[in-house]
Order: structure tokens, then sequence, then C-alpha cells
């Protein structure tokens, strides 16, 4: 966002429909290119525990997360950095992220792409 602000950069579009309120007037990707495939993209960081995790130390662990991202301070912080905080129950997150490996998988097979 700095680099936008300050005129280094200028956004062409966004990866998904969210909203991203420092920059209300960037176009998704998909209407940018018009090509309608690229949608709902997105960077994500996902906070993972080792294999036999007590369940207990997992969900203290996400209640921590959501409480932070529950604060004022840190929630306008990264309004204003343009990253939307979304938090999902730990069996919710673990749904996504096999969903998400093979969807980018397919992806990178249909387009020749290889991961070395």
């Amino acid at each position: 966002m700095p680099l936008i602000r300050g005129g280094q950069f200028r956004a062409l579009a966004k990866l998904n429909d969210r909203p991203l309120t420092p920059l209300p007037d960037v176009p998704t990707l998909a209407a940018a290119s018009g090509f309608s495939e690229l949608t709902d993209m997105s960077s994500w960081i996902g906070f993972v525990a080792p294999a036999g995790t007590p369940q207990s130390i997992v969900e203290k662990i996400h209640r921590d997360i959501v409480k932070a991202y529950a604060d004022a301070a840190v929630a306008d912080r990264l309004d204003k950095a343009g990253i939307n905080p979304v938090t999902l129950p730990p069996a919710e997150f673990d749904a996504f992220f096999r969903a998400e490996a093979v969807r980018w998988t397919k992806a990178y097979k249909e387009i020749g792409i290889k991961l070395e």
C-alpha cells in the first residue's frame, strides 16, 4: 500500500470481489481482464500445529488469533494495509487447505507449471 500511495505502483486489479477499503475503485482481475475464470483468488496465511497436538491447544491458539484480530488497533492497521483477516475454525481451515491444494494442483497441471 505505501508504494501505491507513493505513486511507485499502480493497482490494476484485485484478486477477488471482497472489499478492499484502501482501494475501493480497483476492479477485480476477472473484470479487468475479461476472463471470468479468474475469480476468488487470494493470498492467505494459515497457522498450523504439528500432528498430534492436543485439540485443546489447537482451539486455544484459534481463540487467541480470533481475539487478536478483534482488537480495534489490529483491525484498523490490517484494514489500512488492505488485509481482510478471516478466521476459520480449525476443521474448516483443514478442509479449505485441502481444497486449495487440489484446486491449485489441478490448475498447475492444466497450465503446465511444474513445481521444483
